[in-house]
């Protein structure tokens, strides 16, 4: 049974054309990545007002560019050596977002703790300078549950175009489909209260 780990991976690299021609126009514009590949990366990239310097500019970087509201735009760009080596290391990539034009740092969750130190020794050897902090998942999910919310995950559940049905990755579980519906349910109810019960911690003591 797999031992689900999820983890934060902060890598060091300069070669993301997106952020950085974000960053000149607006040094304090945030960037997070949509969709990870080997080969491109799709960014959002939201500004405070100046939406129309940005999709000026990254229509001279990206290879594609889109307007999303007035000042949030879609840029998929050709991927940066953090988001190729994150994309083949086989970790899922839950979330990232840039630190700064060279940082950037990526939620994911991997198999166990010995596939996440290979993926770090690999990425060290790529010199990305990985820095990687464990997260904890919510305590209260069982063995199984961890199992079954990263194969719906890895098979592209939640995904806009859905890759998988339930039923497929059930067949692959080895477990009925009524199964699989009524354990991903228990679990996402799990994970929504804890990051809630989490949110409320962080509310409380900012104020």
């Amino acid at each position: 049974m797999l031992k689900i780990v999820e983890a934060f991976i902060q890598l060091t690299r300069d070669d993301c054309a997106v952020t950085k021609e974000a960053r000149k126009i607006e040094p304090d514009c945030k960037i997070a990545r949509l969709k990870i590949g080997s080969e491109t990366t799709t960014h959002l990239v939201s500004s405070s007002n100046n939406g129309d310097k940005l999709y000026a500019a990254l229509q001279k970087k990206a290879i594609t560019v889109s307007r999303v509201g007035k000042n949030s735009i879609w840029a998929e760009g050709k991927s940066c050596s953090g988001c190729h080596a994150i994309s083949e290391s086989g970790a899922i990539t839950l979330s990232s977002r840039a630190l700064n034009d060279n940082t950037v740092i990526y939620r994911v969750l991997v198999k166990s703790k010995g596939n996440l130190e290979k993926i770090t020794k690999d990425l060290k050897a790529k010199g990305l300078n990985p820095v990687v902090t464990l997260h904890e998942m919510p305590k209260e999910l069982t063995p199984r549950e961890r199992e079954i919310i990263y194969e719906v995950y890895a098979h592209g559940f939640f995904d806009q175009m859905r890759k998988a049905s339930l039923t497929e990755i059930a067949k692959n579980l080895g477990i009925s489909t009524a199964t699989l519906s009524e354990s991903l349910r228990r679990t996402l109810r799990k994970i929504v209260r804890g990051f809630l019960e989490d949110s409320l911690v962080e509310e409380m003591e900012t104020t």
